[in-house]
């Protein structure tokens, strides 16, 4: 099969093509043409593409691999034919990890290293549809920022970013739906969580000021 793409920027032949998460096949050569990127892949076995199916470049870990995923569009299961193209309206471009991660900043300075690829690692496939929700994300999140001096700063800091991170994706790509009402639900949340963070500390202060008269 052909799929047409605006953007495969670090896709290389080679790479798996999955359905589920599962290796059915691999991509087998990027060409040009005219202003869109031709790839083209194979589906192993009796699989077949069918015309409602998306294909999505994705991250396959934080080194920058990347693998096609296939995924279940609407409209006709129809089977496409050997050698069909899917068309740009039915491709997805990867995240843009630099534009992401930079709303996420304030968190990763304050936290060590390992801790801060497990927390990017989660953010990818969360946004990517791969396992976890956007709720477990920011329970994880707000798990961390309680070891943190100043939590309520921390978390303001990312939902400004995020603010801006959502602007430029929405204004980036139409087409990413899925990640912009993602990252709505996220930069809400830390919203929400920065408030119940200062509730809580209302209320430790006015314990404390009670102790101390």
């Amino acid at each position: 099969y052909h799929a047409q793409f605006s953007d495969v920027t670090g896709l290389l032949p080679g790479n798996e093509v999955r359905i589920a998460g599962v290796r059915v096949g691999k991509v087998k050569k990027i060409a040009l043409k005219g202003k869109l990127a031709d790839v083209t892949l194979t589906v192993e076995g009796d699989r077949r593409l069918t015309e409602s199916n998306i294909i999505a470049l994705r991250y396959r870990n934080l080194v920058g691999e990347r693998y096609l995923a296939v995924v279940e569009g609407t409209g006709s299961a129809t089977p496409l034919k050997a050698g069909a193209t899917v068309p740009l309206a039915q491709t997805r471009n990867a995240l843009d990890l630099t534009v992401l991660f930079n709303g996420f900043r304030p968190l990763f300075q304050a936290l060590d290293p390992k801790t801060v690829n497990d927390v990017s690692l989660e953010i990818i496939q969360t946004l990517q549809g791969e396992g976890g929700t956007v709720d477990a994300l920011l329970k994880r999140t707000a798990s961390l920022t309680t070891t943190l001096a100043d939590k309520d700063a921390v978390i303001g800091r990312v939902v400004d970013n995020l603010t801006s991170v959502l602007d430029t994706v929405d204004k980036r790509d139409g087409d990413l739906n899925d990640l912009v009402t993602q990252l709505r639900r996220l930069a809400a949340g830390f919203a929400e969580d920065r408030q119940t963070i200062g509730r809580a500390e209302e209320r430790r202060v006015g314990k404390e000021g009670r102790s101390g008269g």
